[in-house]
């Protein structure tokens, strides 16, 4: 049928050196289709399915397959052809499964796609969820099993059910490398954090040999290594992760790789068309790949005209001519299709972006109109001590900045304090631009602080201070279990109630800010009551 839907596709490489690999695989897809089909015509039909065979009108089903072999010098290719009626739905479904080994190494390629019944007219029919065969599960268990080393173009990069984990010194280096790399084929999509460890594995099982899944360390060095060799555009924000297509030389836009962030409050629907388009819509493919049963047969007549060659000597430049411009009209046909795929891909997934976003609007929306608090509600009045103004700003910063009962406290008790307006700042400050500055450009520094904000911000306190055991004391806050240091301090102001200091520690393992202390200037070593 012309009308067919692509509900899943992809292809891949295996090593294989001895054709095991070949013949396991084609023992999968016979048992995954003797599970489906009870006709006995298919007992004990392995030898004739993993060669040349036909089935027509299985019993019960009305389902049929064909395979077809092609056996050359150096290269062997096989394929199925399955095609299925589903009575209850009104559709039919196509199962195209290509094999090559060619060298030591088998191409897999396998595409399943439904069409409707030309003569359903309903209003009401729901398109099918996009799912992985079961038989696609069932070589990757294998694999991991028997240690198959699948990949795409490149063997150092493995594919897999399980995320690959971007953790010491050189792996920044080479994750950078792959994005860039425009002889990647699969999508690779890069979690930054390793908070989102559980998530990348949830993701990964659901896009089984559909992309290639990576989890950046929550490592300050590595972040520096991969901000060394990422350009800024293509860099992953701590917490998110961000789904990398493949790079096109001529025609690519940062854009086009896009962000998720696990914590957005439509993620779940965002995840649901993530998986969806990948699965459904994303072509993975190589040139020269066995696609089609059709493929085999071509395999088999262009090994015929070969032949001729020898049998016809006084027609062999004929011959040797029209096999070449065979072979590059093929070339030009895989060329165009790879770049058409690529195309509808992008205008796929535009698409299905600007309705979840216009979903996400209208939901919005309705969310402000129905749940409007009245301004009262929120800011009875504008903050007129250091204590309200902690207070109003904790709940729109807490994400990134926690403030502990200790700087509650020093708060508390600053009541003189007349920096209302600077302490406002200085807190949305620590969230808008100092948190960015630390855990996602990862350069952090004194002076671009001051430029960007105009406060003064201090790593640390002198030497005289430092050397100071009662005053090290002080700079010291158990919170959660932790002791933290906080010597890293904003400052505004030096004399009298328009003086305030906001200590604070960064917590790296959880990437955030703890601050510690809010209050007037902390005694020093150059302190006049010291």
């Amino acid at each position: 049928m012309y009308n067919q839907t692509t509900n899943y596709q992809t292809s891949f490489n295996i090593i294989d050196e001895d054709g095991e690999v070949y013949r396991s695989i084609q023992r999968i897809l016979y048992f995954w289709i003797t599970q489906k089909e009870s006709d006995h015509r298919l007992k004990y039909k392995l030898k004739e399915f993993a060669f040349r065979d036909t089935w027509k009108n299985l019993y019960h089903t009305y389902s049929s397959i064909a395979t077809n072999t092609y056996l050359g010098d150096e290269l062997k290719g096989w394929a199925l052809q399955y095609q299925e009626k589903d009575t209850r739905n009104r559709r039919y479904w196509y199962t195209d499964v290509g094999l090559k080994l060619e060298n030591g190494v088998l191409t897999i390629s396998a595409k399943i796609a439904y069409a409707w019944d030309s003569e359903d007219l309903r209003a009401d029919r729901v398109e099918p969820r996009a799912t992985i065969p079961r038989f696609i599960r069932s070589i990757f268990k294998e694999a991991d099993q028997k240690n198959w080393h699948l990949y795409s173009q490149n063997q150092a990069l493995k594919i897999s059910e399980k995320p690959h984990a971007i953790k010491s010194a050189g792996d920044g280096k080479f994750l950078a490398q792959w994005i860039q790399n425009p002889d990647r084929q699969f999508p690779l999509i890069v979690f930054n954090g390793r908070e989102l460890v559980t998530e990348a594995c949830d993701l990964s099982r659901s896009l089984v040999g559909k992309c290639i899944i990576m989890v950046v360390d929550s490592n300050p060095d590595l972040a520096e290594e991969i901000r060394q060799f990422l350009p800024k555009e293509l860099g992953i924000g701590f917490g998110r992760f961000r789904v990398f297509f493949r790079i096109n030389q001529k025609y690519d836009r940062p854009e086009r790789h896009r962000w998720f962030d696990p914590k957005d409050i439509d993620y779940a629907q965002s995840k649901e068309g993530l998986i969806t388009n990948l699965l459904r819509n994303h072509t993975l493919g190589a040139r020269h790949t066995i696609e089609k049963i059709t493929d085999v047969g071509r395999l088999i007549n262009l090994s015929k005209l070969h032949s001729l060659v020898g049998n016809s000597p006084e027609n062999q430049e004929q011959i040797e001519v029209f096999t070449q411009l065979l072979e590059d009209a093929e070339n030009e046909r895989d060329e165009f299709k790879q770049l058409a795929e690529l195309y509808e891909t992008e205008v796929r997934t535009l698409g299905s972006d600007t309705s979840r976003l216009e979903q996400k609007c209208q939901a919005l929306e309705h969310a402000k109109n129905a749940q409007r608090i009245p301004i009262s509600q929120s800011f009875p009045s504008l903050p007129f001590s250091l204590i309200e103004c902690v207070r109003l700003a904790q709940p729109l910063i807490k994400e990134r900045i926690t403030i502990t009962p200790d700087a509650i406290k020093s708060a508390e008790s600053y009541s003189e304090c007349k920096a209302i307006n600077e302490a406002w700042q200085m807190l949305i400050h620590l969230h808008d631009t100092m948190y960015p500055m630390k855990f996602m450009e990862n350069a952090l520094d004194e002076k671009e602080f001051k430029r960007r904000t105009g406060i003064d911000y201090a790593k640390t306190e002198g030497k005289q201070t430092k050397a100071n055991s009662k005053l090290s004391r002080m700079r010291e806050i158990s919170f959660e279990g932790k002791t933290y240091e906080i010597w890293p301090h904003l400052r505004v102001g030096n004399k009298g109630d328009k003086m305030l200091r906001i200590h604070f520690a960064f917590d790296e393992e959880k990437q955030r800010i703890i601050v510690g202390y809010i209050g007037a200037h902390m005694e020093n070593s150059t302190s006049k009551n010291l």
